[in-house]
């Protein structure tokens, strides 16, 4: 809009520049577009040139030239309104710890520090070699169930509860 664009100081000194050009009669309407051109939703609005900004715009602004933001909005085009989306969640299979395969019968081989997922066979070959914990120096717990992970029902008859509960107090 008569070519107040840019930074604060251009249109500082475009100002000037067109003050020292025009007559005194439209010094008053140069001033009023520079103090339009100062203001940071017009400049938005030309900045993206969508209706919904011009409309905000017009609603903002203390003094705004609703003529000229009309036939702007008209022929601004339509942003589609912002629409949060959400994350898709999709489950993963169970993956052996010790052979990075997918498990259906799981087994669980735990100490203080850790506990593993694995498949009883891998278990088994695992539990032969390491009977301890190479970090916390204790014995292995091992747990064998036919269940998914998070519905462990385990020989000690403890239930769901196996999860909840700390391996010392098992000692």
């Amino acid at each position: 809009m008569l070519g107040f664009t840019g930074s604060s100081i251009s249109k500082l000194n475009h100002r000037e520049e067109l003050l020292s050009k025009v007559p005194v009669k439209y010094h008053s309407e140069i001033e009023q577009v520079y103090d339009w051109s100062l203001d940071s939703s017009f400049d938005s609005a030309h900045a993206y040139n969508t209706k919904e900004q011009w409309e905000y715009c017009k609603k903002v602004m203390t003094n705004p030239p609703v003529i000229f933001i009309s036939r702007r909005q008209l022929l601004a085009p339509v942003h589609k309104k912002l629409e949060v989306e959400y994350p898709k969640v999709h489950a993963e299979a169970a993956m052996c710890r010790l052979c990075d395969n997918e498990m259906a019968k799981e087994c669980v081989i735990s100490c203080h520090c850790s506990r593993m997922y694995c498949h009883k066979s891998c278990a088994e070959t695992y539990l032969v070699e390491e009977d301890k914990c190479y970090v916390c120096k204790q014995y292995y717990v091992y747990e064998s169930f036919n269940s998914a992970i998070h519905d462990c029902k385990s020989s000690t008859g403890m239930g769901a509860r196996w999860g909840n509960m700390p391996i010392s107090s098992l000692q």
